[in-house]
């Protein structure tokens, strides 16, 4: 049972990550790092193309540095990670509780709806499943747009609360996604969540 909530927030996660982002003309890799216990780890995400580029150009100096731009997050330090991108508690899978982070090669402005995250929770979780948005909050980060979503749901007699961060830099749309089964976590997911930043 607790699995299966995972693999349902991953896929949340996912269409949250992806809800605003267009075609993309190549395929790059994307670098994103991730900090846990004052240990940096880089990972290398690749997003398939959906069509090629025509010519290949000239990277400019502005290209060139807006390429290094990539986003930052602290881990809570108990959490270990778990698959790729995929943090949980010490007590998973008893405390489903997890953080799930993914970057996308995007240069896409604007964040999905509400209505547009309710309808793909609606698909994750099943019709029945009762879904409510306790908060919907633009910022930004070092500059960057960014959205907050605090959603609360209860599914399959779970009850949790997700807290969905994105960032849209000029090289990436980021995503992290914190999933509390419990209120144990809630100031650690603080934290974690003003610690993003873009470097």
């Amino acid at each position: 049972m607790k699995k299966k909530l995972l693999v349902a927030v991953l896929a949340m996660s996912m269409c949250f990550a992806v809800t605003a982002c267009g075609d993309k003309e190549s395929t790059e890799a994307v670098e994103t790092t991730v900090e846990t216990e004052g240990e940096s780890t880089e990972s290398v995400v690749e997003e398939e193309s959906t069509e090629e580029a025509a010519t290949e150009e000239t990277t400019t100096e502005a290209e060139t540095e807006a390429a290094d731009v990539h986003v930052v997050v602290d881990i809570p330090e108990e959490f270990t990670e778990y698959e790729d991108g995929i943090y949980v508690s010490p007590d998973y899978p008893n405390d489903g509780s997890n953080v799930i982070i993914q970057s996308t090669e995007d240069t896409a402005t604007g964040f999905p709806s509400e209505e547009t995250l309710v309808l793909a929770f609606e698909q994750s979780l099943g019709e029945d499943a009762d879904i409510t948005i306790d908060k919907y909050e633009t910022y930004t980060v070092d500059g960057y747009e960014a959205l907050r979503v605090d959603i609360s749901y209860v599914a399959s007699d779970i009850e949790c609360t997700q807290i969905q961060c994105m960032v849209h830099t000029d090289t990436e749309t980021f995503a992290v996604g914190y999933t509390q089964a419990s209120d144990e976590w809630a100031d650690d997911f603080e934290e974690s969540i003003q610690s993003i930043r873009v470097e």
